[in-house]
């Protein structure tokens, strides 16, 4: 992976850069081996991304997530991926085995993980999953933003998953949306995934009050 952005980026999801962490644009460039032209661009990036904070005359600050961030994230996603569902069941592209059977992989995936109390395979087949799906539809612009959320959500809802012990139980009700889905039920589609959203955000809400982190 030689790309500046994406490289900072999977730094900053997987915790190895952690919020919080700061640096000047040399030090980045000297850390990934790169000239500081193609790092100050990722940083443009990954602040619009709402991923850092670029700081005058002192580079980049990695941003960490409050509990009202997380909060205010979940609210969106309630709205707009049970939205996204919507507009695919009225979508004339086929739905053909080719395009759901990653779908499926990732269910499956996710099964084997509740089954195995693995989080961390967990959190990255149920982000697969809800990639994929969004992924689907043909409005690239609810897309790119669902995939920007998902970003912002998906290092501080690891630490807090991982302080449940086990994954939720969530296999079961992805493959009933999926099959929502296939069958163009618009309506159980939406409501699934909406149901689905506002329970992750009052477990993730309970877990981070319980806590008492000051930000993921």
């Amino acid at each position: 992976m030689n790309n500046a952005y994406e490289r900072l980026k999977q730094d900053i999801l997987n915790s190895e850069l952690p919020p919080g962490f700061q640096a000047p644009e040399p030090e980045i460039a000297e850390r990934l081996g790169m000239s500081r032209t193609p790092v100050r661009e990722a940083l443009i990036r990954l602040e619009a991304d709402g991923l850092v904070d670029l700081v005058p005359r002192r580079g980049a600050r990695v941003k960490g997530m409050s509990r009202q961030d997380m909060q205010d994230i979940y609210d969106i996603l309630c709205v707009l991926e049970p939205l996204a569902l919507r507009r695919l069941c009225f979508e004339d592209q086929q739905l053909d085995e080719g395009l759901l059977a990653p779908l499926r992989d990732t269910v499956a995936a996710m099964h084997q993980a509740e089954l195995d109390e693995d989080i961390d395979a967990w959190a990255d087949a149920e982000l697969d999953f809800r990639r994929l799906i969004v992924g689907l539809g043909t409005n690239r612009r609810l897309s790119i933003l669902l995939e920007a959320l998902f970003d912002q959500l998906h290092r501080g809802r690891l630490v807090l998953l991982r302080l449940m012990g086990k994954p939720p139980l969530m296999a079961e009700v992805c493959r009933d949306i999926l099959s929502a889905v296939e069958a163009r039920d618009a309506e159980l589609a939406e409501t699934l995934m909406r149901r689905c959203r506002e329970e992750a955000r009052d477990r993730m809400d309970e877990v981070f009050f319980v806590s008492r982190l000051p930000h993921v």
